[in-house]
């Protein structure tokens, strides 16, 4: 097991040895549900729009499949047991995919 910082010093994720991943402070003791909820409210409180914690594992799938990372090594790293879970819920299109796809049309139309 390795600990990495996070952001804040006073945060590290313990990676076990599966998919399961936690959030620890330095003194040991784990980062909750309920404390990241908090954080959240008080996110969305300071931007003065909706933020949800859990989006941003919408955005890291979204973003990893970009990248160029295969369905299956997303759907592993979400530690989902089926892709379509992965697929049909946690990726989103993107503005400019969209637009890379209607130009990919336009290419093989002509």
């Amino acid at each position: 097991m390795g600990l990495i910082s996070v952001r804040k010093p006073n945060v590290c994720l313990l990676r076990g040895g599966g998919s399961a991943r936690k959030l620890f402070r330095k003194n040991g003791k784990p980062i909750t549900p309920m404390s990241i909820k908090y954080m959240s409210d008080r996110i969305h409180a300071k931007l003065g729009f909706p933020f949800n914690f859990h989006n941003l594992r919408h955005t890291h799938a979204t973003m990893l499949l970009e990248a160029g990372a295969s369905p299956k090594e997303v759907q592993v790293r979400l530690g989902h047991s089926r892709i379509s879970t992965t697929l049909d819920t946690y990726v989103h299109l993107s503005d400019s995919k969209k637009r890379q796809t209607a130009d990919l049309f336009d290419q093989v139309s002509m």
